[in-house]
């Protein structure tokens, strides 16, 4: 050991003054001494790193191993021990204040499932905003279509009659809201809905008890019916003012217009929806004869009929403007109109049906 560096440590105590000077003199007396000087400089590196190292567990900052640690990445280690509440560390000096870190599981914490954190909804009122369809509506409050269908005879089971600024009626469960009729009982309706009795029974709302007689007129929810599937519409074969047959098609469709699909086939809508904006043309998913081309009452608004003559029809609702006649001939992708938002409509899209022998089909089967 150095004297002159680290003091002897056996030797007399010095009153603290001269220990002061004694110590001035050799570092004085170090600044010739090229070891003792490095001697020096590895005491001040150690006690820099210690203090360092102070800091660095008060606040956290603690470098990841591997490099920086990614933002968002899970927070690895031990929990940070406890400090004194008070900003002075337990030797007296001040210390930044602890801020403790939580180590996270790898494990995500579940969700709790919407059954057990959604109240219980009774009947709601929803007012047709643009855009809407009755199939989305049905998703959104998690409920069948059928539903809507049933709960609101202003619809009278054809989602095609929904329009902006309707007042629906929104069921809390899925089911059949149903009107009793003369001479039902609760046996005959769930036969009917192919429900069970007790099914019926047993939703609060119905407020059934027995001996369960029913008035005329009354309305009863049936949890889990659909409604009938209702008779596919049909046209008549076509034919033009001489009886001559419709123009033979290719025997091919195309896409009537350009756009998104806003509405799917379903049962309640074996249709394609169309949505896209105001004006965009209208063509012929292939060659015939124009048996249709006006207004109709039935929800469709300005809309078009072609009869192919081979069998195949094909309908284009909601337009805004007609170009194609009644009893003219046209070609597969002719000019035949513009989409538009006239008839039930809740925004401009085209309404395409495809029927085959006079049956309703799914226009998804045959559009390439």
């Amino acid at each position: 050991m150095d004297p002159n560096v680290d003091g002897a440590r056996g030797g007399s105590k010095r009153p603290r003054g001269v220990r002061f000077r004694m110590v001035g003199r050799r570092i004085v007396a170090a600044g010739r001494d090229g070891p003792t000087v490095s001697r020096w400089g590895l005491h001040a590196s150690v006690l820099g790193l210690a203090v360092l190292a102070i800091l660095g567990s008060g606040t956290g900052l603690v470098p990841a191993r591997g490099g920086a640690q990614a933002a968002g990445a899970a927070v690895a280690g031990p929990v940070a021990a406890a400090r004194q509440a008070s900003s002075r560390g337990l030797a007296g000096y001040l210390v930044r204040a602890a801020q403790p870190r939580t180590e996270l599981s790898d494990t995500p914490t579940p969700l709790p499932s919407p059954a057990a954190t959604a109240a219980p909804r009774g009947i709601q009122t929803y007012i047709v905003e643009p855009g809407d369809t009755v199939f989305d509506l049905a998703q959104r409050f998690g409920i069948t279509p059928d539903t809507i269908l049933s709960a609101n005879p202003s619809l009278a089971g054809n989602p095609d009659l929904l329009k902006l600024g309707q007042e629906l009626t929104i069921l809390p469960v899925s089911g059949v809201l149903h009107e009793v009729q003369p001479g039902e009982t609760l046996a005959s309706i769930a036969q009917q809905y192919k429900v069970d009795v007790s099914a019926i029974v047993a939703y609060a709302d119905n407020h059934l008890s027995e001996p369960y007689t029913l008035q005329l007129g009354q309305k009863i929810l049936l949890p889990g019916a659909r409604l009938p599937a209702p008779a596919a519409p049909r046209y008549a074969p076509a034919t033009d003012a001489n009886g001559r047959s419709a123009i033979p098609a290719t025997g091919t469709f195309m896409w009537p217009t350009t756009g998104r699909i806003t509405q799917y086939p379903w049962w309640g809508h074996m249709a394609v929806d169309i949505g896209t904006a105001t004006g965009t043309p209208i063509y012929a998913a292939d060659a015939g004869y124009v048996l249709e081309a006006g207004w109709t009452n039935v929800g469709y608004g300005l809309h078009v009929v072609i009869d192919h003559g081979n069998g195949y029809r094909t309908l284009y609702g909601h337009m805004s403007v007609i170009i194609a006649q009644a009893g003219q001939s046209v070609q597969k992708g002719q000019l035949i109109g513009r989409v538009g938002s006239t008839g039930n409509s809740t925004g401009p899209h085209l309404h395409f049906e495809v029927y085959h022998n006079g049956v309703l089909q799914n226009p998804l089967n045959y559009l390439p």
